[in-house]
């Protein structure tokens, strides 16, 4: 299965195709000696993070292929890993990645 770049945006967008992501955001992405990023994003400054998903897990990207009363989902892409981005604030403190520390903790309490 081919490996997806995912980012998740502060933003509010009404598209869910693909996007030229190489050309239009990767092209302002910076570096810093950190492990943060910044970035642009229709010329607002954001600040990013790379979390990664705890062993085990996966995020897929899907494609709804439902039909009729039962719900469908086709894994298209995966990834292991996805960029977090902040407008104003450290992205560390995002809710997503504190629902990462759960999977964690659901590990250690549940696991196998």
């Amino acid at each position: 299965m081919d490996t997806a770049r995912v980012h998740s945006l502060p933003v509010k967008i009404s598209y869910d195709g693909s996007a030229r992501v190489e050309t239009y955001f990767d092209s302002t992405r910076v570096r810093l000696e950190d492990g943060t990023e910044t970035a642009t994003f229709r010329g607002r400054p954001l600040n990013g993070v790379t979390a990664c998903l705890p062993d085990n897990y996966r995020l897929f990207v899907t494609e709804n292929t439902s039909k009729g009363d039962t719900v469908r989902l086709t894994a298209l892409k995966e990834a292991q890993q996805f960029n977090v981005w902040s407008l104003d604030t450290n992205p560390e403190a995002a809710k997503v990645l504190k629902a990462l520390t759960w999977l964690d903790v659901a590990n250690d309490v549940f696991g196998s």
